[in-house]
């Protein structure tokens, strides 16, 4: 499906069949603990699993980044490392403790 289609579709219903009688309950039970009626807290639970799934998305980029990063500071390491030993640098003079922030 086009996301076009999707937009012009958003104001339609969205109706569930149902047919274990016990989720039904739940729900039922569920939408009164929080002094909703049924329909309005099947909303908000289809807003909060979309909303979860974008997070636990922006996780899993931002996973990536780190790791991405690490590798980068990595190879960064290396070349100074390597750069050092060519040029003759003691890289130990340049190595920063807690204390010295």
């Amino acid at each position: 499906m086009k996301k076009n289609n999707i937009d012009e579709k958003l104001t339609k219903d969205i109706r569930i069949l149902i047919n274990n009688e016990e989720v039904v309950k739940r729900i039922s039970i569920l939408a009164e603990e929080n002094n909703m009626d049924r329909n309005t807290f099947l909303i908000k639970a289809l807003d909060k699993l979309v909303e979860d799934e974008e997070i636990n998305n922006i996780h899993s980029l931002f996973k990536e980044l780190i790791q991405n990063n690490i590798e980068l500071l990595k190879l960064n390491s290396k070349v100074i490392n390597e750069f050092c030993d060519i040029n003759c640098i003691d890289v130990n003079r340049y190595k920063f403790y807690k204390e010295d922030f």
